[in-house]
């Protein structure tokens, strides 16, 4: 049953990931070039994240915890409404015997050890509200829940939105002097802010700005939260945090860390943009021989930043001022936290807004077809190698590949016994007759173990007359890599797993339609479990497909189902609605 070399596999995948994340140019011709791009990657960004059409906003319906009172600021645990009956919490610093209304900064933390309350986000949030700003820092919450295209960027972006909506509220806060800095996975969230948040008047982004084929690998995943789906089909990093432009933007990237390159690699594109506002001045970078961190140096550049663009002055570092963390016990005791919906509440608002299931079945094709990553029907055979040929229990038997997408797909062609043949290992096997039935068959375990396990279901098919070709496509059996891997990279390229394996089956459907020299009247795919929703998907984006064999579905999307993981499905389709639209074409069993 084994057709492929595994090492072909890895280098395949590894290929192909390769190709679509390299970097692309992207530099505009003029000013209107760049005005249409920045309303198209807003528009992206926001609809990647789930957060388009923009959510309402209910009251903040703000809430204190516990208050500690320092030398010359007050440290306020903060609790505000961000989607209804949902709760983001936070912390508040407020500067003392200070006349305002003053500049304040949202700090995103990313993922220190403890969040917000490590000491290098303390000391920056200390030494800012210590020269007069007032500082908020939401606490990030890495909920998922793919199938409704919830993410923790979805998540921590609109908090975070929802956060400057607390800033603004306050009558100490100059709105017009708002600032925003992070390091690492709160550079991550300042960069997406400056692709959509106006409110912002200057940030400064550490330790992430870079192009994405410095975040993903064929083997490993970085940190999952930069898996936003479908996010690098229109826009690369760098290029998402120029719609900040001609706002002023600091960048400081580092030796130790995938910001390496940024000085020579991303800098000019971005130092492009903003000269077509006449702001050249107003973006700039620094580097430094550095881990990855938001270290003393860097925060002292941010200083000065900020008290170039929000007090006029000089722009050079500013020195910290002495600073005492609070412990974690200490900040522990202001904690008073409201009942929250959580992810469920969030997750009801978000398929609220976006659910939209067309009942006119080309445009729901063509939407479904946009999920899985351009899957639709595939009309001409792909070019296919029997690798070897015998009898196997008592069936003809085919070893081959077939070609989709540019890879081979194993597959095991079992056909009747012709009259006159031989049922033994070496005898050879004649073609199975023109114009029969035939079905694409689907384990996500793979084709060995639909053998294996299945030889009575499989026999009995065949038994009946019908062509069985067991398929192992991207990424079941030979085709198995590792899970989260091929699901985290697929998102973000907006090719998630399950389109490629619909791509996959298509192409064996094609093959056995109109393959040589044998095409078979009347094509069917069956699947087991995940496999019997990938059959489903296919049937639904190739209308020809005569039947959907869907065994041992399992529960829906909505009752948590997490794979074959397609983000944002439920915004469409759920498994019970797919059954309802293949209709008498789709037998469960």
């Amino acid at each position: 049953m084994q057709v492929l070399d595994a090492d072909y596999v890895r280098q395949t995948y590894a290929a192909w990931l390769k190709e679509r994340v390299a970097a692309r140019p992207w530099a505009p011709a003029d000013l209107g070039d760049w005005e249409r791009q920045r309303g198209l990657i807003r528009r992206h960004v926001l609809d990647s994240l789930a957060l388009w059409p923009l959510p309402e906003r209910p009251p903040l319906a703000v809430r204190y915890g516990g208050t500690l009172a320092r030398d010359g600021y007050t440290l306020r645990r903060v609790y505000f409404q961000t989607w209804p009956g949902v709760y983001a919490s936070g912390w508040l610093y407020m500067p003392t015997g200070v006349a305002g209304p003053l500049p304040a900064i949202l700090h995103p933390h990313g993922h220190f050890e403890n969040g917000n309350r490590h000491p290098t986000v303390q000391a920056r949030l200390i030494a800012l509200a210590k020269m007069g700003y007032i500082g908020l820092t939401v606490d990030s919450e890495h909920l998922y829940d793919w199938a409704a295209g919830v993410t923790p960027m979805t998540v921590m972006t609109w908090n975070n939105i929802r956060g400057i909506d607390l800033l603004c509220s306050l009558p100490e806060v100059d709105r017009t002097r708002i600032g925003c800095t992070g390091c690492s996975g709160g550079g991550q969230q300042t960069a997406f802010l400056m692709a959509v948040e106006d409110r912002i008047a200057a940030a400064v982004a550490v330790g992430y700005v870079c192009c994405f084929d410095e975040l993903l690998f064929p083997e490993w995943t970085h940190c999952p939260c930069n898996h936003v789906p479908g996010l690098l089909t229109l826009a690369d990093i760098p290029q998402m945090s120029a719609v900040f432009a001609p706002r002023p933007a600091l960048y400081i990237s580092m030796t130790g860390d995938w910001t390496h390159a940024f000085l020579e690699r991303n800098l000019p594109d971005l130092q492009r943009v903003w000269t077509l506002f006449g702001a050249a001045d107003r973006v700039s970078a620094t580097y430094h021989d550095s881990p990855h961190d938001y270290s003393k140096p860097m925060r002292e550049e941010a200083y000065g930043f900020f008290d170039r663009w929000f007090r006029g002055g000089s722009g050079d570092p500013i020195p910290e001022p002495a600073i005492e963390a609070e412990t974690l016990d200490t900040l522990a005791s202001l904690d008073d936290p409201p009942a929250s919906a959580g992810l469920a509440g969030i997750r009801a608002e978000v398929l609220r807004r976006r659910t939209s299931s067309p009942t006119d079945a080309l445009c729901f094709r063509a939407r479904l077809a946009d999920l899985l990553g351009g899957a639709g029907p595939i009309e001409a055979a792909p070019v296919s190698r029997v690798v070897r040929s015998g009898v196997l229990l008592r069936m003809q038997a085919r070893a081959l590949t077939l070609e989709s997408d540019g890879a081979l797909i194993p597959a095991v062609l079992l056909s009747p016994l012709a009259p006159g043949d031989i049922a033994t290992e070496v005898a050879p096997a004649s073609h199975p007759s023109a114009g029969g039935r035939a079905m694409v068959v689907l384990d996500p375990m793979g084709k060995q173990h639909c053998l294996d396990e299945r030889t009575a279901w499989v026999e009995s098919q065949v038994g009946d007359g019908t062509s069985v070709l067991l398929v192992d496509p991207r990424y079941y059996g030979e085709w198995a890599l590792s899970p989260d891997v091929v699901d985290l990279n697929g998102a973000v390229l907006g090719q998630p797993p399950a389109g490629c394996a619909v791509r996959d089956a298509l192409a064996a459907v094609a093959l056995l339609r109109n393959g040589s020299p044998v095409s078979f009247g009347s094509v069917a795919i069956a699947g087991f479990g995940d496999g019997a929703v990938v059959a489903m998907l296919a049937g639904l984006v190739d209308p020809s497909v005569a039947s959907v064999e869907a065994y041992e579905v399992g529960p829906s999307y909505a009752d948590g189902r997490d794979r074959p993981r397609v983000p944002h499905i439920l915004t469409l389709t759920d498994v019970p609605d797919m059954v309802r639209r293949l209709g008498e074409r789709c037998h469960t069993r």
